[in-house]
């Protein structure tokens, strides 16, 4: 038994299985190929089944007799084959088993619609070891035989110190192999460049040393008697190359069209005698072959005029190549956001030339130049699924953009690698293409049938950026289009732009088209796109491209776009009804252009963000009795109070965080009542001709109300007629009672009332709060009633501050009318000025006052002036302090 067969006992019969692709000439070849292993993927069943060979080339532990591994199995299996490529060899990887690392060949074959096969070759054997043709194997290519770089150098600079004569160092680039592995997969990669190395070493002697740069790319140095023959080894080794003949796994020759045969661009530099400077050689000879390549010649000669006149573009190609070779390409992610929320959505990943002064755009173009785009492609994309596989985490519930290149598709074997590779992970992959004016609609259909094979989607780039049409869009239909940012640039002033940006924008939107308008740049750019309906942001505004994923783009900006979305106002009703204990989400039913929210049930909270106001209403239904939480919920009544109760309901409002309703308050029409309580703060702005904080206007009666809260209530009123807390005509004899909490309330007007009715009845409780009150009209009164008013006052143990400035007022009763007032432990601070003016009674009327332990401090400047009492009433004084100041 030999040490293969040993290492690799003989395949078992996968015929067991319906779906086998063994027999028994299988068996037969496996005999004489023991270190070689097959396995079958059937795309129905989602299933693999691997015979006993490949388990035991891959050291891994058979699960089912018949070889069965599922497809999440499978597809780790694929992973942690493909995870380390053998540099300049493809479809082989290094795979590590403990301590012994194996290289293995992987190649795949399309067996039919359902299924495809795959073998594996350990290779090892073959690489590793003593080269017994060679005296020191550690000088070589273990794949050519050739000498690698370093060796290739030492043994010409010891041939140029033996020969100082003339002498000639050439660089070969091979045309061919790429074209060669597409056609017949790249397993016969290897077998390509090993049939070269074999055609150059029949030159190989003391005077020519040939050696390996890249499985493309070869050195000569022909010198000492040689040199006299250069040219002429140059064009028999041409011809070598030329005539190779290139076998299969199998032996069978391959059969390739004139058009991809194998070809040479050599380009040599002239050693003069007595020169050493080998560095210099090999500069020129890399040029030279540039050179050649550019201008498609065979042959070329170093020139050093035309040195100096390209050399800019040659060092380009030389590090193009470097990155290429080493796989040296870098990444930034650049974050797709939501035009509604700012949440990133995506990333857009971009190639990057690492430490390699290279841009993007100059990578392209050089690979364009020297035909090496789908060397760009092939790199892009696994080196990009190889990224999402690090950041597996950070991108689970988003999208990742990968440019491509739509005329340099992957083979049928890259692209069967690509997935068996990476499976589902591919579902979140989006494949971005430009529109081009030649599009090939055969490669369309290629591409779009490989996004439904993987699962991912398909973006159209740069759309409007000249060859655009609306044909071309319904022909290649993307499930996103990205608007170029010739239309984005200074969109917020150009009329045209924004007529044709929203043209676009509707038709993608009617035909199912998600629109990302890129490049955005500035904030007025993004206001402008938002309001015309992109859906999807990208653009250095936002966030510039970044070595690393961030969470989320900067606030501040996340919080311009919800703000530039809740102006773009629908004036379309459009109600919501809010489900029993659902916690609402205020500022997602805002982007969505909701108006009101009508609530039903008897147990809600409404969530909001306190930097963003929602042009909203909640409405509570006819007759509920209801508990409405409030966190940091931001509301404009547009239109009409920003909360509304219905007839005859009651409310408790549970206030959290910090909120604010604008315009116009909260609506209590009689017979309704409404609770205030929480920790919360609250603040109403209302900027009305008859406006009010909590009840109603001057002209219609309230309800009963009561702020009973932890934190602060400030109310500002605004208006000819303006009220803070209550209302007109109090009929029913509705009650306000502010119990707790730090409330603050300033109303300006024509007339105006802090706390109270404009007339008639006020029943008013104030306790253990601290109140501040601020009036400046032509008729004020902070708590009662403003005309002719009746009922009671009642403050007990609280804290009343108030700065009243009103030709008529009375700081707390009423204005000719009898209000009973009690004020019983409480400490009273007054600064009225005004015509007549009364602190605590009626300049007018009458009533009844009691003092009871009550610390007072007023300063009063008016021509008439009262400041404890009325003019028919009673005042009754018990302990407490009074300090009065009257035109000081």
């Amino acid at each position: 038994m030999t040490y293969t067969e040993a290492r690799y006992p003989m395949i078992f019969d996968l015929s067991k299985h319906a779906s086998s692709p063994t027999d028994h000439d299988w068996e037969i070849f496996q005999k004489l190929f023991p270190y070689m292993g097959a396995f079958l993927y059937i795309h129905t069943t989602r299933e693999a089944y691997l015979d006993d060979n490949t388990f035991r080339i891959l050291h891994i532990q058979k699960e089912h007799a018949n070889g069965l591994l599922s497809h999440d199995r499978f597809t780790q299996v694929m992973q942690d084959i493909t995870r380390n490529p053998v540099a300049r060899q493809n479809q082989v990887y290094q795979y590590n088993v403990g301590s012994e690392q194996l290289q293995l060949r992987l190649s795949f074959v399309e067996r039919d619609a359902q299924s495809w096969m795959g073998f594996v070759q350990d290779i090892t054997h073959y690489n590793d070891g003593f080269c017994p043709m060679y005296q020191d194997a550690g000088e070589y290519d273990p794949l050519t035989h050739l000498y690698h770089r370093s060796a290739f150098i030492r043994r010409t600079e010891q041939c140029m110190r033996e020969c100082p004569g003339a002498g000639y160092l050439a660089i070969l680039h091979v045309h061919g192999i790429e074209q060669i592995a597409q056609q017949y997969g790249y397993s016969q990669n290897d077998r390509c460049v090993i049939a070269i190395s074999q055609a150059l070493r029949s030159f190989s002697s003391p005077q020519v040393i040939i050696g390996m740069r890249s499985y493309k790319e070869f050195m000569v140095y022909v010198g000492g008697s040689a040199a006299e023959q250069a040219g002429t080894i140059f064009q028999r080794m041409r011809a070598a190359i030329s005539g190779c003949v290139i076998t299969d796994d199998f032996g069978e020759v391959l059969k390739i069209d004139a058009s991809d045969a194998l070809t040479i661009s050599l380009g040599y530099s002239v050693r003069t005698a007595g020169s050493h400077d080998l560095d210099a050689l090999i500069n020129h000879a890399n040029f030279s072959v540039f050179e050649a390549m550019n201008e498609r010649k065979d042959i070329c000669a170093f020139n050093k005029a035309r040195y100096e006149a390209d050399k800019t573009q040659f060092r380009e190609l030389q590090l193009f190549r470097r990155l290429v070779s080493d796989n040296a390409f870098t990444y930034h992610f650049q974050p797709i956001v939501s035009a509604k929320t700012g949440e990133i959505f995506a990333f857009e990943i971009l190639m990057r030339a690492g430490d390699l002064p290279l841009t993007a755009t100059q990578i392209l173009r050089i690979a364009e130049q020297n035909k090496r785009l789908y060397a760009v492609e092939h790199a892009t994309l696994f080196n990009a699924m190889h990224a999402f596989t690090e950041h597996q985490e950070a991108l689970s519930d988003k999208k990742l953009f990968i440019n491509g290149i739509p005329d340099h598709l992957l083979t049928e074997t890259d692209f069967d690698l690509l997935h068996t590779t990476y499976g589902e992970l591919l579902e979140n992959i989006v494949i971005e293409v430009t529109e081009q004016s030649d599009v090939d609609s055969d490669l369309v259909d290629t591409l779009k049938a490989r996004c439904t094979t993987l699962g991912c989607q398909f973006a159209i780039d740069d759309y409007g950026a000249g060859y655009s049409n609306t044909s071309g869009l319904l022909l290649m239909m993307p499930d996103y289009v990205k608007i170029d940012r010739a239309l984005i640039s200074g969109i917020e002033n150009d009329s045209k732009k924004q007529r044709l940006v929203s043209d676009i924008i509707s038709f993608a939107h009617e035909n199912g088209i998600s629109v990302i308008a890129e490049c955005v740049e500035t904030r007025q750019e993004l206001r402008t796109v938002i309001q015309l309906g992109a859906d999807l942001i990208q653009g250095f505004y936002t966030s510039r491209p970044k070595p690393v994923l961030l969470r989320q783009i900067s606030k501040t900006v996340q919080n311009e776009i919800i703000s530039f979305n809740l102006e773009t106002r629908t004036f379309a009703s459009r109600s919501y009804t809010a489900k029993s204990d659902e916690s609402v989400e205020l500022i997602r039913l805002a982007l969505e252009h909701y108006t009101d929210i009508l609530i039903r049930e008897q147990c809600l909270t409404i969530v909001g963000e306190a930097a963003h106001t929602s042009n909203m209403v909640l409405k509570i239904e006819d007759g509920l009795d209801c508990t409405l939480t409030l966190q940091d919920v931001n509301l404009r009544g547009v239109d009409s109070p920003s909360i509304q109760l219905g007839e005859m309901c009651s409310l408790t409002l549970v206030l959290e965080g910090t909120n604010t309703l604008e315009h116009i308050g909260i609506y209590v029409p009689e017979g309704s009542s409404i609770t205030i309580v929480g920790d919360g703060d609250l603040t109403i702005n209302t900027d009305r001709s008859n406006s009010f904080g909590i009840g109603n206007d001057l002209e219609h009666g309230y309800g009963n109300i009561t702020l009973a809260t932890g934190g602060k209530v400030t109310l500002n009123t605004n208006g000819e007629q303006c009220v803070g807390i209550g209302g007109g005509l109090n009929e029913s004899g509705s009650r306000i009672r502010l119990l707790s909490g730090e409330i603050s309330i300033i109303t300006s007007g024509i007339a105006g009332i802090c706390v109270g009715s404009r007339e008639g009845n006020a029943q008013v409780e104030v306790s253990d709060c601290d109140l501040a009150l601020t009036a400046d009209a032509a008729s004020a009164v902070g708590i009662g009633s403003l005309e002719k008013g009746v009922g009671s006052i009642d403050i007990r143990d609280a804290s009343v501050s108030m700065a009243i400035n009103a030709r008529f007022c009375s700081a707390i009763g009423t204005i000719d009318g009898s209000i009973n007032t009690v004020v019983d432990g409480a400490n009273i601070a007054l600064n009225c000025e005004g015509s007549e003016i009364a602190g605590i009674g009626d300049p007018k009327g009458a009533g009844s006052i009691l003092l009871k332990d009550a610390e007072l401090d007023m300063t009063m400047l008016a021509a008439s002036v009262i400041d404890v009492g009325t003019r028919c009433g009673s005042v009754s004084t018990q302990g407490g302090r009074k300090s009065v100041r009257i035109n000081p």
